[in-house]
């Protein structure tokens, strides 16, 4: 493996030479273009493999996208870039299909749904470091709703404020996911039924000032317009928002001080 000297800074394409910059390795790393074309992935036999994982992967993209949708309230709590690893959860769920031959897999929540519950959207302030206190839910899949109990918060006992911020408040919500299945007749994946994005339901609690802490509260959310289908699962998250007041009725949320994690799907 080439390396530039610290004087030559560059990245990018040179001739027959790509430059990048690789985690780990303080260098800018050389190395000369190659692989197959294009057109050879698309058309050889050869590799009619990578074809097949190449679509594959094209239904954990779309999983993951609707698993953002589903928990979209709580999206901006996540301290780092979470994509690859939940895409990777989408492509664990697909290998649990045992219908289709591979190629034409899908990613079927409905029969998997357990590896998503847990997935947190933090790295350096997991929730369950920050809610010192497990909640406590339930979801109802044939009315579509989940209730929450949000046990009474004691700073520094059971809420956790690693920005030292002056106010917080609790966000929950419960979305749908369709199953993502290979259609034959259009050779693409899609899913079973189309959701559209902001199709969930939404609570939050009042911000509350975090050296008063706040009583127990239930916390109820109910989806419109539900109607129970097998390939639609429901999920759950929920997040813990930190942030500052710029007047007396406005506070400013802020980022990178809170945290959010999926805590259930049925």
């Amino acid at each position: 493996m080439a390396s530039l000297a610290k004087g030559l800074g560059y990245t990018g394409s040179l001739g027959s030479l790509s430059a990048y910059r690789m985690q780990g390795v303080d260098r800018i790393v050389v190395r000369t273009k190659g692989g197959a074309t294009r057109e050879k992935i698309r058309n050889h036999p050869g590799f009619e493999r990578t074809r097949e994982n190449n679509q594959e992967w094209k239904a954990c993209t779309i999983a993951a996208r609707m698993v953002n949708y589903a928990m979209f309230p709580v999206k901006k709590l996540a301290d780092h870039n979470y994509a690859g690893a939940l895409t990777a959860v989408c492509k664990s769920i697909q290998l649990d299909e045992r219908i289709n031959g591979k190629g034409e897999r899908g990613v079927l929540f409905s029969q998997s749904l357990y590896k998503l519950e847990g997935f947190g959207l933090n790295k350096y302030n997991v929730f369950d470091a920050v809610l010192r206190h497990p909640l406590q839910y339930e979801i109802d899949r044939s009315a579509g709703t989940a209730t929450v109990q949000l046990p009474a918060i004691m700073p520094g006992i059971n809420l956790h404020n690693p920005r030292k911020q002056a106010m917080f408040r609790f966000v929950f919500t419960l979305g749908m996911l369709s199953d993502i299945v290979f259609q034959e007749n259009i050779k693409e994946y899609k899913p079973v039924t189309e959701i559209q994005p902001h199709s969930y339901a939404e609570v939050s609690t009042p911000w509350y000032a975090f050296e008063a802490g706040c009583d127990a509260q239930q916390l109820l959310l109910s989806v419109k317009n539900w109607q129970p289908q097998s390939h639609i699962s429901l999920v759950l998250a929920a997040g813990v928002e930190f942030g500052q007041p710029v007047s007396t009725t406005e506070v400013k949320f802020t980022k990178y001080a809170g945290a959010a994690k999926l805590l259930k799907g049925v």
